[in-house]
């Protein structure tokens, strides 16, 4: 038995602000994720798309986190109150 057999791991690796990572951490760690040994849950402060190696980019899904106002909690807080309530 060869010894790749052996150890088929998956890493979920999380990354608090990729963009400190330099573009070549990025790429030595690509053929991994392309291979799917990592998942990769990372977050940014910074756009994206000038930030992240393209090819790690185009093999994510990007998700824009907003802030909500006050207001729009206080509503969503009592729909789902609502819908507690209403066993919905």
């Amino acid at each position: 038995m060869s010894s790749e057999g052996c150890w088929n791991i998956n890493l979920v690796k999380r990354k608090d602000e990729i963009h400190t990572f330099s573009k070549s951490h990025q790429s030595s760690i690509l053929s991994y994720i392309v291979t799917g040994k990592i998942t990769l849950i990372a977050s940014t402060t910074e756009n994206p798309y000038h930030s992240i190696h393209p090819a790690i980019l185009s093999r994510c899904m990007v998700f824009e986190l907003k802030a909500i106002g006050v207001l729009e909690l206080i509503i969503n807080s009592y729909l789902v109150e609502e819908s507690i309530l209403l066993n919905i």
